[in-house]
């Protein structure tokens, strides 16, 4: 069977390289190599041509200004002429291994879709707790896992029977994709050594839009809404954060209003126990005593800018 690795691109001049060499690295070599750019300003599609010329002569290059990430990937599976599609995103780093495991555990199991694992990326301490909280744990990851696109495969029949990623999304758009191929029935298996590195984000400001964003693409499409549907792990982890949320708001509001200032002091203490609470299974880690600020700090970031973008995005909604 012919495997095509896909992936999408914009403005990633400074990991793009990273990304390459470790595609023309594989031990088991894609038949061919699909990137849409979505009309990078930088020197991304220069360094694609370099390539294309020296390590990776079956890379195929297509530029579509404005493309979002889904459409991106649709277009390059159309001209993908594989029977299997593996992803990876820009900003990952494929381990050697990685197709190799992703397409035998496809032949083992027979499995229309393999979820690929991944790891945190890190060149400082903000990065290396950032992953800590942000990466599952691979060995508990139930076998039916359903994948982040920035480490998949899956079948080109597959893909075209469920109308491919909704491209009316910015974000979710792996999400409403797997929730399509499960609806479909087609079967799913993850592959624990199919590994790539995932670089994380550098500062607070991009953490804030990186999950505002996911927030944003989860409200337009109902995610929380969708357990009984799908029985996704993703829909029970939104619903938990804004339900959390929502109370702690609610009995804020009424310690305040009513004068209960000690319930309100024990709500702000127990809000930052919570936030608190990974710092010392990381700091055993990595024995680094900034760990215990950095933790509550990115902790609340994060689920502040997802329950904000969530809003924004369950009030825009989308057809899905």
């Amino acid at each position: 069977m012919k495997v095509a690795v896909i992936s999408t691109l914009y403005n990633e001049e400074s990991n793009v390289k990273e990304l390459l060499d470790s595609i023309a690295n594989q031990i088991l070599k894609p038949d061919e190599i699909i990137i849409v750019d979505g009309g990078s300003t930088d020197n991304t599609i220069r360094i694609l041509k370099e390539y294309k010329k020296t390590k990776l002569k079956n890379l195929k290059i297509i530029v579509k200004k404005g493309a979002n990430i889904a459409q991106g990937r649709n277009i390059a599976i159309k001209y993908a002429k594989g029977e299997l599609i593996a992803t990876i995103d820009g900003g990952c780093i494929a381990d050697k291994d990685w197709l190799k495991n992703l397409v035998e555990i496809h032949k083992k199991h027979n499995a229309d879709v393999v979820a690929g694992v991944f790891k945190p990326l890190s060149k400082n301490l903000f990065e290396f707790v950032e992953g800590e909280l942000i990466c599952p744990d691979i060995s508990k990851l139930p076998d039916d896992w359903p994948p982040s696109s920035r480490s998949a495969l899956f079948t080109k029949e597959a893909w075209e029977r469920v109308g491919g990623y909704p491209e009316n999304l910015y974000t979710a758009e792996d999400t409403m994709f797997n929730f399509k191929l499960k609806k479909a029935g087609f079967k799913y298996k993850v592959a624990r050594k199919a590994l790539v590195y995932w670089r994380m984000r550098p500062n607070m400001k991009k953490l804030f839009k990186q999950y505002y964003l996911y927030g944003k693409g989860d409200g337009q499409v109902r995610l929380p809404f969708r357990i009984k549907e799908m029985k996704n792990f993703n829909s029970i982890k939104s619903l938990i954060v804004l339900t959390g949320f929502y109370l702690f708001i609610i009995l804020l509001i009424i310690s305040i209003f009513y004068k209960f200032y000690l319930l309100s002091l024990a709500l702000l203490v127990l809000l930052f126990l919570y936030l608190l609470s990974p710092s010392f299974k990381i700091f055993k880690k990595r024995k680094d005593i900034r760990i215990f600020f950095y933790v509550p700090a990115i902790n609340f970031i994060r689920r502040f800018a997802y329950f904000m973008g969530f809003h924004v995005g369950f009030f825009k909604g989308v057809k899905v």
